[in-house]
């Protein structure tokens, strides 16, 4: 009974060849997968770092059409296992902590393994009402490299959505410091 992968399935693989034409993937199927340099590209420094021979790797099906090799995604593969991370940090309600890489006007951007992470302004505890734009602004810009704890709030992986809240973690920060005090 073949078991023939379909685009979008998941497969774990070892890595049997890397070149500058891409990663050969072997899936344990009659193709070999393949990683193109472009998805590779799309890696963390980190990530790219720790793809080596004989390496075990996530890969996510991309095209099954050619007939000598798959296209498979590493990204997309661990992307994928970024979500479901992000679905049980909401589940669980438990903090994290990631370090500000930008901002815009509503608010700032944290990564999340490959993903990108939206923290609203109305969920940062530096922001107080009252304060026009630019003073907005210039607060965000000071939290750039920081290292804020947050709470997942909404993930929505079909619309690309991940919503972080820094008010939320302090909030229940505060209340286990409490806790602790009482004990």
């Amino acid at each position: 009974d073949y078991d023939f992968p379909e685009p979008g399935d998941i497969r774990t693989g070892i890595i049997v060849s890397m070149s500058s034409q891409g990663v050969i993937v072997d899936l344990g199927l009659k193709r070999d997968g393949l990683v193109q340099p472009s998805d590779l590209d799309e890696l963390t420094q980190e990530d790219r770092d720790s793809l080596e021979l004989e390496a075990e790797v996530p890969v996510y099906i991309v095209d099954t059409s050619q007939s000598d090799r798959l296209l498979v995604s590493i990204h997309k593969a661990m992307m994928n296992q970024d979500w479901i991370r992000a679905e049980e940090l909401l589940e669980s309600g438990e903090i994290i902590e990631e370090p500000v890489i930008g901002y815009n006007r509503g608010g700032i951007i944290v990564p999340f393994g490959n993903l990108r992470g939206f923290v609203p302004a109305s969920h940062l505890t530096k922001l107080r009402r009252g304060m026009d734009d630019r003073q907005r602004q210039q607060v965000m810009a000071k939290l750039r490299n920081e290292s804020l704890p947050l709470k997942v709030i909404e993930v929505n992986r079909r619309r690309r959505r991940l919503v972080l809240s820094e008010r939320d973690a302090q909030k229940e920060w505060q209340e286990s410091q409490k806790e602790a005090l009482i004990e």
